[in-house]
Order: structure tokens, then C-alpha cells, then sequence
């Protein structure tokens, strides 16, 4: 999931066709601007689709797991 994929709208559509542990966030920064990316993480954080657990992992759970030499 694109940073500037982060409307409510968006992120029910994601929640309805793939499991959670499938989704990754990641930004488009510097392409797009710094301001941008901001809305775009609140609007990941206050979408109420996904437990606590999960925007963990969406965070960078998942990313960690997919890619464990990344974070070393």
C-alpha cells in the first residue's frame, strides 16, 4: 500500500480483498511531499478497519517478516 493510498475508502477496499498480514505501508517520499505523507499516515492510524495488532504489522511487522536482513 502506497502512502497516498490512505483514504478510508481505499483502505476498506484493502481490508475486504486481502488479509491484513499481506499489507505493507509504505511512502512515496520525496516524491511526494513531506506534508502529504503526514495526512497519509494519520489517515492509515485513524482508520478503525484494523486492530492494534495489525497496524503494527502494517507498519512495518509484516515488512520485517517478508525482509528480515533489512532492519540488521
Amino acid at each position: 500500500m502506497g502512502s497516498l493510498s490512505a483514504s478510508p475508502y481505499a483502505l476498506s477496499s484493502l481490508r475486504e480483498l486481502v488479509d491484513p498480514s499481506q499489507i505493507l505501508f509504505g511512502s512515496d517520499y520525496p516524491f511526494a511531499s513531506e506534508f502529504i505523507v503526514e495526512v497519509m499516515v494519520k489517515g492509515l492510524r485513524t482508520f478503525d478497519g484494523f486492530g492494534a495488532g495489525e497496524m503494527v504489522a502494517i507498519e512495518w511487522g509484516n515488512a520485517a517478516r517478508i525482509f528480515p536482513k533489512c532492519g540488521q
